[in-house]
């Protein structure tokens, strides 16, 4: 019996990226045929972990002439317009799905977790066999990637990661001979990939570390990396609390003065552009947190986002309406009170907002949409792809979100995701 042989395509770097190095290795394992060519393949299987991959759907299907395109991902999750290209989603962690298709395609497409139009009801697949997972090496010196979390401890009603997932770890022993093995490499750097800090692992070879200021402020020594990442996201106590992101102004102000003291950089991670919100919080921030200081680091990096209705949230109804947000303007009033501070820059309130209405899409729309704009953050962005959405009839969903993604039967507790078999 010959192998069913599989066209495996995801985005940039996707060759060198961990989740094309896991699908590969699940693939093979599955006792498939990764093949270079797609007139060779049998089944095209397209990952999509953001927005951004919309393309490759759209290759996907130029690539498949006619043969079946199976779509993963963290996209998945969120997949209604992407049946404008693709027939079948495999919605949550493929590992199950793949396990089964290498027996039986058409038993594996019959699967709960397979949406194959928007009107399938589906329960995702939470099984996240972490010991199966591998360590990969990417490009470049000793560094490398690994699998260490899914989901979140939070409950941020803006991220979409904590609604549509279980909260999940590997086993902190196969974590910890990870990193040992890791640190007997000369420059040996590592990546753990996770959603939460929910473990602290310490050692110099971790190369970024996401985890909560509250958690950094009871035991900062524990917190070693070249960079470590916390999320403030809105400008007000009120706002974060309202959120679900309940950091105080005095954490704020004492995360700043500890991780000076710890000779630690930082990012600082905000939302902009929702309701309510104005360059004046911006100002009334930096005013009423920020502790006047002259010196010049360890750096604090501000990465700035606008507000993003995602599916399956709290907010995943809200009005689509962003207001601009001068990043330069913001560095000028951040560094004028702390010189350690920078300003990444964002991609644009048009931009922007293009993801949440690809989201809402039904596919139909979804091609109308057409690609993401391209232009960058300027105080007219916004309005000029409002005016496209008119010009393209498809205004309503600034204002109107998409029912179908009831349909994808989402859960964040254990629990019911066994009762479900949505995990073994």
């Amino acid at each position: 019996m010959n192998a069913t042989k599989i066209k495996l395509i995801g985005g940039d770097g996707f060759g060198n990226l961990y989740t094309g190095a896991v699908l590969q290795k699940f693939i093979t394992d599955a006792g498939m045929e990764l093949v270079d060519h797609a007139d060779e393949a049998d089944y095209i299987f397209a990952s999509l972990c953001d927005p951004d991959d919309l393309d490759v759907a759209k290759k996907a299907h130029e690539l498949a002439k006619g043969k079946p395109v199976i779509m993963g991902g963290f996209e998945s999750y969120f997949c209604i317009p992407y049946f404008a290209w693709v027939d079948h989603v495999v919605v949550g962690e493929g590992y199950d799905f793949i396990k089964k298709f290498g027996q039986d395609p058409e038993e594996a497409l019959d699967m709960d977790c397979v949406m194959s139009s928007p009107d399938d009801v589906v329960y995702p697949s939470y099984n996240v066999p972490f010991n199966k997972y591998p360590l990969l090496k990417v490009p470049g010196r000793n560094r490398f990637y690994f699998l260490t979390g899914k989901g979140c401890r939070g409950n941020c009603k803006f991220c979409g990661t904590n609604w549509v997932q279980p909260y999940q770890q590997a086993s902190k022993y196969r974590v910890k001979n990870v990193l040992r093995s890791v640190e007997k490499k000369k420059w040996g750097k590592i990546n753990l990939i996770s959603n939460d800090s929910g473990r602290v692992y310490e050692s110099g070879a971790i190369n970024a570390q996401s985890c909560r200021i509250q958690d950094y402020l009871k035991e900062p020594n524990r917190y070693k990396s070249n960079m470590l990442h916390f999320g403030i996201e809105a400008w007000t106590e009120e706002k974060r609390r309202e959120w679900g992101k309940p950091v105080s102004n005095e954490e704020i102000r004492e995360a700043m003065r500890v991780t000076r003291e710890q000779s630690q950089e930082c990012e600082f991670f905000f939302i902009v552009g929702y309701k309510g919100w104005s360059m004046d919080k911006v100002k009334h921030f930096a005013e009423t947190v920020i502790p006047a200081n002259a010196e010049k680091g360890p750096r604090i990096y501000m990465k700035m986002t606008y507000f993003d209705a995602v599916p399956h949230t709290p907010l995943a109804d809200e009005d689509i309406n962003l207001s601009y947000c001068d990043t330069k303007e913001v560095f000028n009033i951040m560094n004028s009170r702390v010189t350690r501070m920078r300003v990444f820059p964002t991609r644009s309130a048009g931009r922007s907002a293009w993801r949440s209405i690809l989201h809402r899409c039904d596919p139909e729309e979804a091609e109308v949409l057409g690609k993401q704009p391209k232009t960058t953050n300027t105080e007219t962005a916004f309005a000029e792809f409002v005016q496209d959405l008119k010009d393209k009839g498809l205004e309503h969903r600034l204002t109107t979100p998409n029912e179908k993604y009831d349909n994808i039967k989402v859960t964040t507790s254990m629990r019911q995701a066994k009762e479900r078999g949505q995990v073994e």
